[in-house]
């Protein structure tokens, strides 16, 4: 069962209402967000992948919903080859699992109950591979953006939480690995965590914080998990938070102390989505006629366009212009070409044409997985 129909506090959204317990009641005056193309994507990527480790680990016919998922407008070699890798990741760590206890096994998009910890709280994992050495709890992530972190993901471990209340009549593992798959970014990565630790943290942190969520009685508490909030454009707290932030603009930046430069840099980039995200707001209110103060709709810049390329030439032509001057020719982009040959032939034909120029070095928090470049002072000098 997809989490568009979950209770009010969904496993997904946990990062989110356990950080800011008022929120959960906040976002209750707001519609649910429209689903965007990358939301639409994912969906078919994990139905697909769905069918995959039915089909090529448990040995059911999905013959049918796999040649259905493949004439959907958003299937593709990519999403078909990402998929296979997924069914063969997850084939590897069942074939572990049985090593270590035969009687292991494969539960693919698989319903848990977490209610113990929080009321009504429940979600579908895309695969759990169940056995009396551990709880391995798999998350595909389709998305290529930035990396999931595995550790400390609290959607993964409350779903570990509801497999073993669910299971634990058949089996008792000590351990829970949460697994995060993210095919598109080459991103792998998984947490080993005691059972005992995870009961631990549902039972004395996430317990007392979904009862006040879910009672209204929370607190507010701004901060990068509210990109993800329905409630974030109005919410007063998060915008005190920026504001303040917002009124360092009109310093110098050599004026200000470390503490204030680093709670600026931290913040900056939320900042930023506000604004655009109070903007986006204010246009939708215009364009459905109500005036905000200060501010009036206007006319918005027209470009022209070509709307038949083909006739547009075929037209030209006709006064004998030369084609290559009216539609230059050019080479593919090298995703483009990679995606037409394939990666490793492409490596192999390409390398001789092929440079990677250095970049500029950026500022990112310590958090960020890269790697990080030490600066020599001395030979600056």
């Amino acid at each position: 069962m997809s989490e568009k129909k979950h209770a009010l506090l969904s496993a997904s959204g946990s990062a989110r209402w356990l950080r800011c317990t008022a929120s959960a009641e906040a976002e209750k005056n707001f519609p649910p967000e429209k689903e965007s193309t990358y939301a639409a994507e994912g969906t078919v990527a994990h139905a697909l992948a769905e069918a995959k480790l039915y089909a090529d680990i448990l040995g059911r016919d999905e013959s049918d919903t796999i040649a259905e998922l493949k004439g959907d407008p958003y299937y593709d070699s990519d999403m078909d080859r990402y998929t296979t890798g997924y069914a063969e990741y997850v084939a590897e760590l069942l074939a572990e699992a049985k090593e270590e206890d035969p009687m292991a096994q494969l539960l693919p998009e698989n319903r848990v109950d977490f209610s113990r910890y929080v009321p009504s709280g429940f979600g579908t994992a895309d695969a759990l591979i169940l056995s009396n050495k551990r709880i391995t709890v798999i998350d595909l992530k389709y998305g290529r953006g930035v990396p999931v972190s595995a550790k400390g993901n609290s959607q993964l471990a409350l779903y570990a939480l509801g497999a073993y209340d669910a299971y634990s009549f058949l089996y008792a593992p000590p351990m829970a690995r949460l697994v995060i798959y993210q095919p598109r970014i080459d991103h792998i990565e998984y947490g080993d965590i005691p059972l005992q630790t995870l009961i631990d943290w549902g039972t004395e942190y996430v317990a007392p914080r979904a009862k006040a969520a879910i009672e209204g009685s929370g607190k507010f508490d701004p901060g990068d998990h509210c990109r993800w909030c329905r409630a974030r454009i109005r919410c007063r707290a998060r915008a005190e938070k920026l504001k303040a932030i917002a009124k360092k603009d009109f310093c110098e930046p050599a004026l200000l102390s470390d503490a204030e430069m680093l709670e600026v840099l931290t913040l900056s980039d939320t900042l930023s989505k506000w604004a655009a995200d109070v903007y986006g707001w204010a246009q939708a209110q215009a364009e459905k006629g109500k005036k905000i103060k200060g501010y009036k709709l206007v006319a918005g810049m027209r470009k022209r366009k070509i709307a038949d390329e083909d006739g547009l030439i075929t037209a030209l032509r006709r006064h004998k212009l030369k084609l290559d001057d009216i539609a230059p020719r050019k080479l593919a982009t090298i995703g483009e070409l990679e995606k037409l040959i394939g990666k490793e032939k492409f490596k192999d034909w390409a390398a001789d044409y092929i440079e990677l120029p250095d970049a500029r070095p950026i500022l990112v928090p310590e958090s960020d997985k890269r790697e990080e470049i030490i600066v020599d002072l001395k030979n600056d000098f």
